[in-house]
Formats: structure tokens, sequence, C-alpha cells
């Protein structure tokens, strides 16, 4: 029951989850062009916790069983323990950049979430962020999003600076 996802670089450029259609990647990929929901992304379930630096995320949010469209993301964190993410790009992901759900308590650094406007129903977000869940920020760039964050239910977000996007709930 839980386990630990951890990775640490120092820019958002050195490692990279993406399309297995991203030629742009370097190295084997398929045939085609890169889009927003490709793969499934990275989702940290009960227990677990991510503690990662110098990272990209994109073309994330594909289908998976079990994921409502809600639960789409390039980044879903559902019931993880306390989880970091510093140093990084979140971008081009379907339906959401990233969703903290479950009661996670999200410590978010240098990071740009841009480019989530692909969607299957609703609205695309940069950051959802779900009742008990928490997300303290500093240092956070939205971008070309169409919405920044959605608050659902009793949420704390946090920003340490004046670059932390547009709350929407």
């Amino acid at each position: 029951n839980g386990g630990l996802l951890f990775a640490s670089a120092a820019a958002a450029s050195d490692i990279l989850f993406t399309s297995a259609f991203d030629s742009s990647a370097s190295g084997t990929t398929t045939a085609g062009t890169p889009a927003s929901g490709d793969w499934i992304g990275i989702n940290v379930e009960s227990g677990g916790a991510l503690r990662m630096s110098g990272f990209t995320v994109r073309y994330g949010g594909g289908a998976a069983a079990g994921l409502t469209i809600s639960d789409r993301g390039g980044v879903r964190l559902q019931g993880a323990a306390t989880s970091t993410i510093s140093s990084a790009l979140i971008r081009d992901n379907m339906q959401q950049g990233i969703r903290v759900t479950g009661g996670t308590a999200l410590s978010m650094s240098n990071t740009t979430i841009s480019n989530h406007t692909a969607k299957i129903a609703g609205v695309a977000y940069g950051l959802d962020v779900v009742s008990p869940s928490s997300v303290a920020m500093n240092s956070v760039a939205f971008q070309n999003n169409e919405k920044d964050i959605l608050g659902e239910g009793t949420v704390a977000v946090t920003c340490a600076d004046a670059n932390c996007g547009t709350p929407t709930s």
C-alpha cells in the first residue's frame, strides 16, 4: 500500500514523460503526431507519494479503467501522502494539468503549467484541487490554459508570489 515516485534533476528538460508519438523526445517513437491524451499520465494513489524535481509531463490524460473524465490529467494525486513538485513543466495534457484530490497536500515550486485546453467535456484546467486537498505554490506560472485553477469544495490553495494563476470555483 503506497510507494514513492522520486526523481531529482535540476531543469524541467532533464526528465521527460511524454507520448510514444513525440519524436522531439529523441529515441524510438511510434509514427504519428503527439496529442493530449496519448497516455494515462502519472497517477499516484492512496498511500503513495510523489517527490519530483526537474521533469516535464506532456500529452497525458488518456483513458484508463476506473478513471472518470474529471480524473484525467498529466499528474493525478489521489489520496497521496504529502507530495512535492519543483522545477517542472506540465503542458498539453487532456482535461487538466494536475489534479489533487482525496486529502493530498501538494507543495509546488518553480513550475510552469501551460496549454491545457484539450478536453472531453466541461472545462480544461491547469490545476484542479478537490476538497479536502491543499496546494501551496511558490513561483508557479500558468500560461495559455482554458482556466488556470479550479477549487472544488473547501480547499486550501496558497501562493507565495504574484504569478499563481486565476482561481475559479
